[in-house]
């Protein structure tokens, strides 16, 4: 699979300053991707380079946060979708937990993501 222009520089920023899964707190750094909490195809230049528009996760949970089934709250919490049952949480080694830091810009990445992206509003 070709890689975006730049993605391994902004792989390796955030690999330096995360140092582990954001969420789960794993260490297992080669299974870890540099996720886009805003996505790339949306982004403009300088958002697709922010180190603030960045999060370091192990891979499976990388793909559940690009597909909207789990976000973060405006405090660092996981919110999760009514789509993810709970026997998936525990696949994905997540609890229900998690916390993450969201300083400055990088809260408003996320809030983005919880508006845009976030699979939370289902009829029920």
């Amino acid at each position: 699979m070709a890689q975006r222009k730049g993605q391994r520089t902004f792989r390796n920023r955030i690999v330096r300053g995360a140092g582990m899964c954001e969420a789960t707190l794993s260490s297992l750094i080669f299974a870890t991707d540099a996720c886009h909490i805003k996505p790339h195809s949306v982004c403009n230049d300088k958002e697709k380079n922010d180190p603030n528009n960045a999060i370091l996760f192990l891979s499976s949970i990388h793909r559940a946060f690009d597909h909207g089934y789990i976000s973060f709250d405006e405090e660092g919490s996981i919110l999760t979708s009514k789509d993810l049952s709970e026997w998936e949480m525990q696949c994905l080694g997540l609890t229900g937990n998690e916390r993450i830091r969201l300083p400055g810009k990088r809260s408003e990445y996320m809030s983005y993501h919880r508006t845009n992206i976030f699979r939370d509003k289902l009829d029920d």
